[in-house]
């Protein structure tokens, strides 16, 4: 028995090895699949190269509209077919639409907004990228900006006004409720570009650009005062505050807000079924990308169990079989045939005489007839006398199938005269 437990627990740690090595296999498959979908530093200041100079207001509305493409190539066409829409009218026919607040106040920049249906991938892996990891895009944003001030690239000027922090850096309109777009070469503004395999992308580039050649701005955006200042950046957290009761001018919010708090949060709903990245960000926002399954979080080894004796089976008596449950008698039908009543006295009596009546009804003719033959003789006439033609009787054929008829006088005379 010493023995027999022995071998057992030997078989049962080797059990426990094989079935551990897929499992650790399996984790390090996992854990190499989320470094990979992640954003690497390279991709991450490609992506925000052409923005991070713009202001923290329209920086901030850029990245939460990313995250609704959809309602980005909705907005682009409806402003594309009222083009005479612009200001207080602007806003007036905005708050009649159910895009989210960020989408509503890019349309004052039809550059912009353009600029993004147009490249929607790019618009696409920009909002994922935001959405993934939005603390390191925040922190790309400040080393890009801090990489141009010590170019000497980053001023303060009539069109935007530059706050320098140790930790931070903030560029906010230089006047309120006008916004410029500067307009910049990546290449340029933060010297020569240290990842030439994944050069900056190109946003938006407007028309009617001034100022000196490293940094230029587009033509003044007129808001409004406070128009901007419903969002803005918390870089100490880092995170995108917001404030829903500054937005009545262009956005009608709803009746209960999704928000708990001043704190921007991405609402799925405004996604309208466009799928995640990954499939780390479709469950927390409800949501899985199709064609990812989520890898296993734990598998354990299978426990070994000992063998255990078998109950004896217990006797079962036997028990005469159940009778089968008796069935209704019904009466036998009786049909009529020919046969019916055989075997019966009456049957038979009824029988004999039916035999009886119809033997006496068939005696008399009987006696007319000549033995051995079944035909009737009919009575012999008496011979004719002198002179007088004997006539046939009627019915009684002659021999040839016809009746004997009379002799004409031709015949009686023997021939012709």
């Amino acid at each position: 028995m010493k023995m027999l437990g022995r071998i057992l627990s030997g078989a049962a740690l080797l059990m426990t090895a094989l079935c551990a090595l897929p499992a650790a296999g399996m984790a390090d498959e996992v854990r190499e699949t989320e470094q990979t979908v992640r954003f690497s530093t390279e991709e991450l200041n490609q992506l925000v190269a052409s923005i991070a100079l713009y202001p923290d207001a329209l920086v901030a509305q850029i990245l939460m509209a990313a995250t609704y493409p959809l309602e980005v190539v909705e907005a682009e066409r409806w402003l594309g077919r009222n083009p005479q829409l612009s200001g207080q009218a602007l806003d007036a026919a905005l708050q009649e639409q159910p895009w989210d607040p960020s989408v509503k106040a890019l349309c004052h920049f039809p550059g912009i907004l353009a600029s993004m249906s147009d490249k929607l991938d790019q618009t696409r892996t920009l909002g994922d990228a935001f959405l993934e990891q939005e603390q390191e895009v925040m922190a790309t944003i400040q080393a890009l900006r801090r990489t141009a001030l010590q170019q000497g690239n980053l001023k303060s000027g009539s069109e935007q006004t530059v706050t320098v922090e140790p930790t931070y850096i903030r560029i906010e309109a230089a006047r309120p409720g006008v916004v410029y777009v500067p307009v910049y070469d990546p290449a340029v503004v933060y010297g020569a570009w240290w990842y030439p395999a994944y050069p900056p992308y190109v946003w938006y580039y407007p028309s009617g650009v001034y100022g000196n050649l490293v940094i230029g701005f587009g033509p003044p955006v007129f808001l409004g005062v406070g128009y901007l200042s419903w969002v803005w950046f918390d870089w100490g957290a880092p995170r995108i505050r917001i404030d829903g009761s500054r937005t009545i001018r262009f956005h009608r919010p709803p009746p209960v807000p999704r928000e708990t708090g001043p704190v921007w949060h991405h609402d799925p709903r405004h996604r309208k079924g466009v799928a995640y990245r990954t499939w780390q960000t479709g469950e927390r926002f409800g949501a899985r990308p199709p064609g990812i399954r989520p890898p296993l979080r734990e598998l354990r080894a299978p426990q070994y169990r000992p063998p255990q004796a078998s109950p004896a089976p217990e006797r079962l008596e036997k028990r005469p079989p159940a009778a089968a449950p008796a069935l209704p008698q019904r009466p036998p039908t009786v049909r009529d045939s020919p046969f019916r009543g055989v075997g019966e006295g009456g049957f038979e009596r009824r029988a004999a005489e039916r035999g009886g009546s119809s033997s006496r009804g068939i005696e008399a003719p009987r006696r007319n007839r000549v033995p051995g033959n079944t035909a009737v003789k009919a009575p012999v006439p008496a011979p004719p006398r002198a002179g007088q033609v004997q006539q046939p009787a009627p019915g009684v054929s002659t021999g040839a199938g016809r009746s004997q008829r009379p002799a004409s006088p031709r015949q009686e005379g023997g021939g012709r005269r």
